[in-house]
């Protein structure tokens, strides 16, 4: 808002309310995005089956938007009364999310090569399937190792601990699920992937 202020004037309210409008359409995006993850795992099977339940009369995943909003309601107020709007903005949205979400992309990229190397050897493509993922994938972590140098003040230091973690949570239910012979599981996590509205 500081450059808002300096060039627009007293104009500068067009420019908050436009970034608010913003704000709250990543919001809803966001939250309507990982409402159908929630939905989607779990009318496949690998989530809870109630997360799956439709409203009559609405035709929305009731239970689902529940737990989102519940989740979202705990880190936002939780990291917000901890250490303020800004900070927990910028350490949530700005880092640890990021961070994962990069990582995803990364390996995503790896899985592409792989996939195509191993399964379509005849579409395989250097470079579509080398050169473009090499660029994306170190573009990704050229970011990472700027935003971490020099090391950031705390709590922002603490993300890639948290996303760490989080990877190591998931790594050790893959284990477990897959000791137990329910690989199947993961299957059903991937096809919950696939685009499909509640019905």
């Amino acid at each position: 808002m500081v450059l808002a202020h300096r060039f627009w004037g007293d104009a500068w309210v067009i420019l908050l309310f436009a970034f608010l409008n913003s704000v709250i359409a990543v919001c809803l995006a966001t939250a309507n995005a990982s409402t159908r993850m929630w939905y989607r795992m779990a009318r496949t099977g690998s989530f809870p089956k109630a997360l799956a339940k439709i409203d009559p009369r609405y035709k929305t995943p009731v239970n689902a938007i529940l737990v989102q909003m519940a989740i979202s309601l705990a880190v936002g107020i939780g990291v917000g009364a901890a250490y303020g709007p800004q900070v927990s903005f910028g350490f949530v949205d700005g880092l640890v999310l990021i961070l994962a979400v990069g990582s995803v992309y990364i390996m995503s990229n790896v899985a592409v090569f792989m996939f195509y190397r191993r399964e379509h050897r005849a579409e395989f493509n250097p470079i579509l399937h080398v050169v473009f993922p090499l660029i994306s994938s170190a573009a990704l972590i050229y970011a990472v190792y700027k935003s971490f140098q020099p090391p950031p003040p705390s709590p922002y230091k603490w993300a890639p601990v948290i996303d760490g973690v989080w990877l190591l949570i998931g790594v050790a239910i893959l284990l477990v699920m897959r000791a137990r012979g329910r690989e199947e599981w993961l299957q059903k996590a991937g096809a919950s992937l696939a685009d499909g509205a509640p019905s």
